[in-house]
């Protein structure tokens, strides 16, 4: 490519390129670039997205006005080192010179706090704009350090300046034009031809486009009276591109100067590339794009946007002349019907819109097609406008229409079946409270005829009409022709008092009773409810007088139930009474028996004496007799005594609810003592096991009840009569404060069936023997209740039965 200065560009020039500028301002979010647009003062006015995303940390200050320094002042806040902090100042101001020369030097690449590697170049726009562009080269900086090149020595030098005369040979030459034309050194003599030096330029180290450029200025007859008009850009072989310029000096001679401008011409046919891909990108969208002046002519537009407005797209006609154009050709469809006039004020209402801003509006076109117009302000004052086509959208958005319409319909359809099909009345009526729309029901429960609701009635003219009719029940002290309209207000103040959400009632003249649930709508209107519940009411009071008759069978039951319970216990008692009258028996009798022949050697003793034959030997027999029946007295007396000791504790326990603290095993013993006679005479052997002195604080006669259930449950329903048997108790102390007693019998067991019901009150398998089904209930009271325990049973048919108690050691 070769780059030549061209001529200034005219006004029109200027302004085309001015719009053209705005036209890829409005495409900047198709890059992937930073891009930002920077006024003459340095001021922000347009960035793209890429922009946020290259520095987040200045996302928070983004907006049109903001001067550069401050988004500089964030980006070295947030990316110098914290040494040089305090030094913000100094590069603030390097920062913001290197910003104003970007535009006339070259690109430059450095790398911010995240280690990335961006490269910035800037344009100048011709209104002084400048437009600014990173790019992240963290890749190709990467595969540069990896792969080293040989030094550009080229890059290190400004200006290569020669100096020739009126003859156009070599004067001198500086270093600079030694290092960017190091194939011509040997030619940086005094006397060289300015002639040999370019042919050897172009020869050496351009390519074919460079020669072509710069060997016809090598065959000029006189340089001096020939001088190259403009500056001249040649491409190097390597790649490179170098600066050519001539100027003449004072004594007829002149200065050709060198200058290697590789960065900026890379930057500016990055910039064309951009430019024409951004060309390509909006001729290869769907939707049409065109630019306006501020004098509202035509500067550019896609060929969408020539199709979609049937225009031809010429420069300069204007957005009048191409909507004008579509009218009188039917293109719009909306203004196709019209007359000249109202032609004429859809237009002029079409360019209002299009030079205010205003919000997309939507158009019909010719074949039934539909486009949407929005535009968007330039900085220069013109417009860019969007022409985007929703044919397709608006067809899915007819059918989308037509299927809620359709859908509407049917659930209408449904919604009237069931209103007219519900058991419940209900009428709808409007924030001025009058009926638009009800059930049929609700004619049927309000006695309302069809006609009369069918006239829109308001609320006071549905009380009035049922009042008049004597629907609703008459309260009392409103009974007669004279009070009907206070009743009416009656009934009015009532429904207006009645809560939304709630339920009222409301006694009909005929006995029934409706429930009326109120329901407030969006629209400040309400729906009622009618719900007929006499046979709910009926219901309800035949459900209260069968619960207050359960009730009270229920407390004759428990009655009965605490009957039998304390006949269990008086029972229970009457044993601990016989058991204890044949324990006693034993040591009375011995008493007895002892002091009947103390008695009677005494007498004997006394008629000797009175005789005077008592001898010294009968004497001392006497003495020894009367030692020996007096222990024998006293150990039967202990032992009777103990005896009643235990009954009238136990007994006492049974009969009260003391609490005391009692060892255990011990009380068991005392409990048992009543059941002996009984026992032996079944031949049923009781063990108790446990350790010693095992206190519980707790309730004794409780536990005593527990033991005596337990103990006539096996004596009843385990043993057969006359078969022998052994019982077995055990105690022991639980962790965690708790008491275990383990009751095991060796009966004839629980069948699998009966095991679950055994605690179930009333429930008995020998209730022709006299069982109440009682026994076994009061134990799982007693354990579970008094006694803040657990009770569990284990039984197999033919082995026996267990339960396993536990309760707290103090309760």
């Amino acid at each position: 490519m070769t780059l030549r200065a061209s001529t200034p560009p005219t006004d029109s020039a200027t302004t085309a390129t001015a719009d053209g500028d705005a036209l890829l301002a409005a495409l900047l979010e198709r890059l992937p670039n930073a891009v930002v647009v920077f006024d003459a003062e340095d001021r922000l006015l347009l960035w793209n997205d890429a922009y946020l995303r290259f520095f987040p940390e200045e996302a928070r200050i983004v907006a049109a006005g903001v001067p550069y320094v401050d988004t500089l002042r964030i980006y070295f806040a947030a990316n110098l080192p914290r040494s040089e902090l305090p030094e913000l100042e100094r590069h603030l101001a390097a920062g913001l010179k290197r910003h104003r020369d970007l535009a006339d030097g070259g690109p430059f690449v450095f790398q911010p706090a995240d280690g990335r590697w961006l490269k910035v170049e800037a344009h100048r726009l011709p209104d002084g704009r400048l437009l600014k562009m990173w790019t992240d080269v963290t890749a190709e900086h990467a595969l540069a350090t990896h792969a080293p090149a040989p030094l550009d020595a080229a890059t290190a030098v400004d200006v290569g300046f020669a100096r020739f005369d009126a003859a156009a040979r070599l004067i001198t030459a500086n270093r600079g034009l030694e290092v960017l034309l190091p194939d011509c050194v040997d030619l940086f003599r005094a006397g060289v031809p300015y002639r040999a030096l370019l042919e050897k330029v172009a020869v050496s180290m351009l390519d074919e486009a460079g020669c072509r450029l710069l060997l016809p200025l090598a065959e000029r007859d006189d340089p001096v009276r020939q001088p190259v008009l403009h500056p001249l850009v040649l491409p190097r072989a390597d790649g490179r591109w170098l600066h050519l310029e001539e100027r003449p000096t004072a004594d007829g001679g002149f200065v050709s100067s060198w200058v290697d401008v590789t960065a900026q011409v890379r930057s500016e046919m990055e910039l064309e590339r951009t430019r024409n891909l951004l060309a390509d990108a909006v001729e290869s969208m769907p939707e049409g794009f065109a630019l306006f002046d501020a004098r509202g002519s035509l500067v550019r537009c896609n060929e969408r946007y020539r199709a979609l407005m049937a225009t031809d797209g010429a420069e300069g006609v204007t957005i009048r002349e191409i909507l004008g154009s579509g009218v009188q050709t039917g293109h719009f469809a909306a203004a196709a019907a019209m007359g000249e006039a109202e032609r004429e004020g859809w237009i002029d209402a079409q360019i209002r819109r299009h030079r205010t801003h205003g919000l997309p509006v939507e158009l019909e076109i010719a074949g039934g097609r539909w486009i949407r117009l929005s535009d968007r302000a330039t900085e220069s004052g013109g417009v860019v406008a969007v022409v985007t086509e929703i044919t397709e959208a608006k067809r899915r958005e007819d059918e989308a229409a037509a299927r809620s319409r359709a859908e509407l319909a049917r659930k209408n359809a449904i919604l009237e079946a069931t209103l007219e099909n519900v058991a419940q009345g209900i009428c709808l009526f409007d924030a001025d409270g009058r009926i638009i729309a009800y059930n049929r029901r609700l004619l049927e429960m309000m006695r309302i005829p069809a006609w009369f609701a069918d006239t829109n009635p308001g609320l006071e003219d549905v009380v009035r009409f049922q009042v008049e009719n004597g629907i609703p029940a008459t309260p009392p002290g409103f009974e007669g022709p004279e009070r009907r309209e206070e009743l009416v207000r009656f009934f009015l103040d009532r429904f207006h008092q009645q809560k939304a959400e709630a339920t009222h009632l409301q006694p009909m003249s005929d006995g029934r009773c409706l429930e009326i649930q109120v329901t407030p709508t969006p629209d400040g209107g309400h729906v009622r409810t009618y719900t007929d519940i006499t046979g709910r009411r009926r219901a309800e009071q035949e459900l209260r007088a069968a619960k207050e008759r359960a009730e009270q069978a229920l407390a004759e039951l428990r009655n009965a139930q605490q009957s039998l319970i304390q006949s269990e216990k008086m029972a229970a008692l009457g044993s601990l009474v016989a058991g204890v009258a044949h324990e006693i028996n034993t040591p009375v009798g011995l008493t007895l028996t002892t002091a009947s022949l103390l008695a009677d050697e005494t007498g004997a003793l006394a008629r000797r004496f009175e005789e005077a034959t008592l001898r010294k030997s009968e004497l001392q027999r006497f003495i020894t007799l009367v030692g020996e029946t007096s222990q024998r007295i006293l150990a039967n007396t202990y032992r009777a005594a103990e005896l009643i000791q235990s009954f009238k504790q136990v007994a006492v326990d049974q009969t009260t609810d003391d609490r005391r603290a009692f060892d255990l095993g011990q009380y068991i013993h005392e409990v048992l003592l009543s059941f002996g006679p009984r026992l032996k005479r079944t031949g049923i052997e009781v063990s108790v096991d446990g350790p010693e002195g095992l206190v519980v604080d707790g309730y004794p006669g409780p536990v005593a009840q527990v033991l005596t259930n337990l103990v006539m449950n096996s004596l009843i329903h385990a043993f057969e009569p006359g078969t022998p048997g052994r019982i077995r108790i055990e105690v022991q102390e639980l962790p965690g404060g708790e008491v275990g007693l383990t009751y095991t019998d060796d009966g004839k067991g629980i069948p699998a069936d009966v095991l679950p019901r055994i605690f179930d009150p009333f429930f008995t398998t020998n209730r022709g023997g006299g069982g109440t089904g009682l026994g076994l209930n009061i134990v799982y009271n007693i354990v579970t209740g008094t006694m803040k325990g657990a009770i569990t049973a284990e039984s197999e048919p033919g082995r026996g039965t267990t339960f396993r108690l536990r309760f707290p050691k103090c309760l």
